[in-house]
């Protein structure tokens, strides 16, 4: 595999737990409806959503050509010094903690990781993979995807004439 200096390697993380006590976590809680125990549950996320998403990374971890990608990571990774059959392994060692400032051994491998990641285009590769089985899924899927577009926009409307009816009124 060559190398591959387009793009850069993504920290990627999810934030949303931060907002959850705040602005967006009562909002969700309000459309959601007092009765709701899981206010999360209510905007959905149906089971071929979750199979779609979860479907497409399976299948894109073993694509021989996210296996080459993660072959060439590893090898790259040897060569700084640190030996990981795959950055699926690297985020699995449990050396870290993240309670605690990060070492120096820990900060020398972050840093190996991105510069392999990033000199052969692993997060690209993968993402592309990924990408184009999920793409394949909504195709077979279609049918069934709109349908639970439908229900959800169906859900909005009724909880906005809901809130709206609860909703005080204004003075004239």
């Amino acid at each position: 595999m060559r190398p591959v200096r387009t793009g850069a390697a993504r920290a990627l993380g999810h934030a949303a737990h931060l907002l959850r006590p705040h602005c967006l976590g009562q909002a969700r809680r309000t459309i959601a409806g007092a009765a709701a125990t899981d206010p999360d549950a209510f905007f959905g996320n149906p089971q071929l959503v979750t199979d779609i998403r979860m479907n497409g990374c399976f299948k894109a971890l073993s694509d021989g050509r996210v296996k080459d990608a993660f072959g060439a990571w590893s090898t790259c990774m040897k060569a700084k010094g640190f030996t990981y059959a795959s950055p699926v392994a690297a985020v699995d060692d449990t050396r870290g903690n993240v309670l605690r400032p990060p070492t120096v051994l820990e900060i020398r491998t972050a840093t190996a990781d991105v510069g392999c990641k990033y000199w052969y285009n692993v997060d690209g590769v993968f993402h592309a993979v990924q990408v184009a089985y999920d793409i394949a899924a909504i195709r077979a899927n279609l049918g069934a995807l709109q349908a639970v577009v439908r229900t959800g926009l169906d859900n909005a409307l009724a909880t906005a004439a809901r809130i709206n009816a609860e909703a005080p009124k204004q003075p004239s």
